[in-house]
């Protein structure tokens, strides 16, 4: 969703917005958030000068495909590759309630460790690691324009660009 409003009167004129977004991933346990704030402000401080502010703040909350610095073999990006090869006739989940996996001796997937190939539970590798990626980040622009002859405005502005982000992966 997004929200946005605007106004003024005759030296002074804003805009603010937020938005919010979310999707889930294909994968189990892929998804994404974003959170957003925007806010610009003009203000004319006679008729040849002008002064203003541009600002943008968001939020991410990720869980991505697959870690940093891992194999493709390792992580959800795994379970993709082990659902296209996996038997559609294999139980997801063995007797007790347990995701079945090779670990188990009590699971179909089990049977293939005994002949050395490895099959995994699709859903199992899905699971297997938690990822998650957070960042913050603010983009802030002020600015002052001049308009010196009727056709010819000279702008200059400052920017400053602040992130963060954070990123916790656990199997």
């Amino acid at each position: 969703f997004s929200f946005s409003m605007n106004g003024g009167n005759e030296k002074t004129r804003f805009m603010i917005s937020s938005g919010y977004l979310t999707q889930q991933g294909i994968v189990d346990g892929n998804n994404f958030k974003r959170y957003s704030l925007r806010a610009n402000l003009t203000h004319d401080v006679n008729s040849k000068l002008s002064i203003g502010t541009n600002t943008l703040l968001a939020k991410r909350d990720e869980n991505p495909m697959v870690a940093y610095n891992m194999t493709p073999e390792i992580g959800k990006q795994a379970a993709v590759s082990n659902a296209l090869v996996a038997s559609p006739f294999y139980p997801v989940y063995n007797e007790n309630g347990n995701l079945g996996g090779p670990y188990d001796p009590n699971s179909t997937w089990h049977r293939f460790q005994l002949y050395n190939i490895s099959f995994v539970n699709p859903l199992m590798f899905s699971r297997a690691m938690d990822i998650l990626n957070k960042s913050l980040n603010t983009l802030s622009t002020l600015f002052v324009e001049w308009k010196f002859l009727p056709d010819f405005t000279f702008k200059s502005s400052i920017s400053v660009s602040l992130d963060y982000s954070a990123y916790d992966a656990f199997m």
